[in-house]
């Protein structure tokens, strides 16, 4: 009796560990990509905990989401988040799944998603139910965005349905390739980011981790000393020189 007791205890035991990894195993998460062609070219390398983007959009340089493993499958949404304190116009998106130009859409009703707010990007876009992972606070996109642009105090959320990716599924988060490829229409202002959620069957729904967000970042300004007053500093410079050149030659 006491045999079939420990035999019986131990199942127990093992079905209960076997819940508890279950309950804390996390789906594959989504890393960004940058690309130079049409899904070719790609680079996910982190930069800042952050990938950055000045890859030309609206220049054609593509760009997209691999998972860590590869394989992800499920229904790709593609989300944009521009700062809520500068001036912009919203550009149109193509890319896999989506035929055309196609309207980025306004998510939370439109609403600015504050700095204060308590909600995850997912529950911002898919509503205060969602179950996603791995987790999106805010603070994952106003910090490395407020080195961009110190004065935002949230993001407009704008996103697109790229529709099922199914078998084989994305490429690993290195791939220099990538199945899912978007552009858009025109750039967008710095401290703007891109993220991915691929919705499941079961309607849980991988992430875009915060530091595989793609981050665009500030066009380089101009360099100091170049333009016309750089172009008259440097010919008053070879005047100089020549004139130096002509003493020596007149002294000899």
């Amino acid at each position: 009796m006491k045999r079939v007791l420990l035999a019986t205890a131990a199942l127990v035991l093992l079905w209960g560990t076997g819940q508890a990894k279950a309950e804390t195993i996390l789906l594959d998460p989504l890393h960004g990509t940058v690309c130079s062609g049409s899904g070719t070219g790609c680079n996910a390398t982190e930069v800042g905990g952050v990938v950055p983007g000045q890859f030309g959009f609206g220049n054609g340089g593509t760009f997209g989401f691999n998972s860590s493993p590869p394989g992800a499958t499920g229904d790709l949404t593609v989300a944009v988040l521009i700062p809520d304190n500068v001036l912009f116009t919203l550009p149109t998106i193509t890319g896999t799944g989506l035929p055309g130009q196609n309207t980025l859409l306004a998510a939370g009703g439109g609403a600015d998603w504050l700095n204060t707010s308590q909600l995850d990007l997912a529950q911002f876009i898919f509503g205060v139910n969602a179950n996603s992972s791995p987790a999106n606070p805010q603070s994952a996109f106003s910090g490395p965005s407020s080195g961009l642009d110190p004065g935002l105090t949230g993001f407009f959320v704008f996103t697109a349905d790229a529709g099922i990716f199914g078998l084989p599924g994305l490429n690993g988060q290195n791939a220099s390739t990538t199945p899912d490829f978007f552009s858009l229409s025109s750039g967008l202002p710095a401290g703007s980011t891109v993220v991915g959620f691929m919705t499941q069957t079961d309607g849980s729904i991988i992430s875009t981790a915060p530091s595989g967000q793609i981050q665009v970042q500030a066009v380089p300004g101009p360099i100091v000393g170049a333009g016309l007053p750089g172009l008259i500093s440097a010919c008053l410079g070879m005047f100089g020189l020549n004139r130096y050149r002509r003493k020596r030659q007149l002294a000899a």
